[in-house]
């Protein structure tokens, strides 16, 4: 996985770091943690990442721009359209959550008050969708 997603990010212990100097135990495919892919060049996703990267309760999540290689094969394997930009991704387990799902799986892995925003589960998905629409 690191030559295929180059630019991919991983933070460990609130640290970025680009790809490559990733462990090499993380080079499996397809990735045993969890993904967020996001759009590469809209700067809204870009500090939507460092956001998360500041706020997340453990160093769980791996990050990778929709436009590389391995953030294609993703949403490819995950049942999306490659060239798929229409929201956040969250790549989990071989499936894919998109729009409110992606957002409200990335604040379960949030910090206090961040992950209440899970609460927000209990209405209905047309309506979450409307609301991450109106921001994105």
């Amino acid at each position: 996985m690191r030559d295929a997603c180059v630019g991919a990010l991983l933070h460990e212990g609130g640290a970025v770091k680009p790809a490559a100097e990733r462990p090499a135990s993380e080079d499996t495919w397809p990735p045993t943690r969890p993904v967020l892919l996001f759009d590469g060049v809209c700067h809204l996703c870009q500090r939507t990442v460092r956001f998360v990267v500041r706020r997340e309760r453990a160093p769980e999540l791996l990050f990778c721009p929709l436009q590389s290689e391995a953030g294609k094969r993703l949403l490819r394997e995950g049942g999306l359209d490659s060239d798929y930009r229409d929201s956040l991704v969250l790549w989990e387990d071989g499936r894919v959550l998109t729009n409110s799902d992606a957002a409200l799986g990335i604040a379960r892995r949030l910090r206090v008050p961040w992950r209440w925003a899970g609460a927000f589960g209990v209405l209905p998905r047309s309506w979450r969708d409307a609301v991450y629409a109106a921001i994105a």
